[in-house]
């Protein structure tokens, strides 16, 4: 018999499991819509070593090229930074 719910063979995985086509359409459509309105934020690099200022058009592209986290460089500035 196989169960109703809790259907994933160990707790806390996904492994083995896999999402209809129509969840997968609805999940791609709500990112979609959350990130529509995202407002962008041009991060400004100031390197005090050579004086090169180097302006990247978002945190996603300065946190690739610096090599360091997102979340890293989101620490640095006020939340309502973001708004």
């Amino acid at each position: 018999m196989e169960p109703e719910y809790n259907i994933l063979k160990f707790a806390g995985s996904s492994l083995g499991h896999s999402h209809s086509e129509l969840t997968k359409k609805r999940m791609s459509e709500a990112r979609r819509v959350n990130s529509a309105g995202r407002k962008t934020v041009s991060i400004e690099v100031l390197d005090l070593e050579t004086g090169i200022q180097t302006v990247y058009s978002s945190i996603g592209e300065a946190s690739r090229a610096l090599g360091v986290f997102k979340g890293t460089i989101s620490n640095y500035f006020p939340a309502s930074s973001f708004a």
